[in-house]
């Protein structure tokens, strides 16, 4: 039938990531680098994952909450403790700052960064 009251047309939820994760997540598509986005680990959000890869892309900018708003160049106290646990639980935990993240030009060069990144073991330093 063609009642319109009939069905509640429910729209799908788009995944909430800040802009730079959003760029992020377009350089992984380009590298052709398979992921999800907003994905719950082990009970903690995790904007960018790679499964097949084990690995977790982090953005590091304000909006994201990863760094301090007076020190934009040290990530939080609770980012640290998040990748410290997720790296502890065996994923491969890639931040990547802002700063250097707006060096590179053009999405080919940003999706060879993240290619890079993701060939690299442990990419975070207590």
């Amino acid at each position: 039938m063609d009642d319109p009251r009939s069905a509640i047309k429910l729209a799908a939820e788009e995944p909430t990531l800040t802009p730079f994760e959003t760029e992020l997540s377009q350089a992984l598509t380009t590298a052709e680098t398979p992921h999800s986005k907003d994905v719950p680990v082990m009970g903690m959000f995790v904007p960018i994952v790679s499964q097949a890869r084990t690995a977790l892309v982090f953005a590091e900018d304000l909006e994201s909450c990863a760094v301090y708003v007076n020190d934009p160049g040290r990530r939080t106290a609770l980012q640290s403790w998040k990748y410290r646990a997720l790296d502890a639980l065996g994923w491969h935990v890639h931040p990547v700052p802002e700063s250097s993240w707006r060096q590179l030009v053009g999405l080919e060069q940003r999706a060879a960064h993240v290619r890079t990144l993701l060939q690299t073991p442990k990419q975070f330093s207590e």
